[in-house]
């Protein structure tokens, strides 16, 4: 009877160790894997615009459309010294990025960097998915964008955007695209699962000015 007692025990600690290890998977699975594309977008996006206002431009290339584009046609192609490439590709928008002058055109490239100033506190407000409609759909996909709502409010005059006047606070929307739809014809070993900076508009019934 002991020895059945004690088998017993044993079970009932197999059974509790199974349990721990499932619960604890299926938080990993939740926190690596199950997250939405809404939440992924969001925080890609937080990293992009606190790399803007910090000025780090390794996490702006990074999470940059039109870098991210150029750097997947290196990557694509068959011939080449890529790694010379994407170092001269590099080289190339952080200059561009440090260089460029203010503008209120939001449509100009890096016009970002004189939206998320040093100083500047923005949220994320919500985040819809909506269908492409300005670029065809890949054969047998549809290609799908993150629209952020997107509050930036300004403490510095000086700083703030010009937008027919200082800015001190606006509503944006950001579109943010997925890393698989940056090029037409892209090999899955050049593909990465992350949501990347397209472009920004001002909400104009938004502005509050100085």
């Amino acid at each position: 009877m002991a020895g059945k007692k004690k088998s017993g025990g044993s079970n009932a600690k197999i059974i509790i160790i199974i349990v721990v290890l499932v619960l604890l998977g299926g938080a990993a699975y939740v926190l690596f894997v199950g997250q939405s594309p809404e939440k992924l977008a969001a925080s890609n996006a937080a990293a992009y615009f606190n790399g803007v206002q910090k000025r780090d431009f390794d996490t702006v290339f990074k999470y940059n459309g039109h870098c991210q584009r150029r750097k997947a046609l290196i990557l694509q192609r068959a011939t080449g010294d890529k790694e010379a490439e994407i170092k001269d590709l590099y080289n190339e928008m952080k200059s561009s990025f440090e260089s460029v002058a203010p503008t209120s055109d939001l449509r100009a490239a890096w016009v970002e960097k004189f939206l998320f100033v040093p100083g500047s506190v923005y949220r994320i407000l919500k985040v819809e998915m909506v269908p492409d409609t300005e670029n065809p759909s890949q054969p047998g996909s549809n290609r799908i964008n993150a629209i952020l709502s997107v509050t930036i409010d300004y403490a510095d005059r000086d700083t703030a955007p010009d937008l027919n006047g200082k800015v001190k606070s606006a509503e944006f929307n950001v579109t943010m695209i997925h890393s698989r739809n940056i090029s037409r014809i892209l090999r899955d070993d050049v593909q990465d699962n992350k949501w990347i900076f397209q472009s920004i508009q001002v909400k104009p019934d938004t502005i509050k000015l100085w």
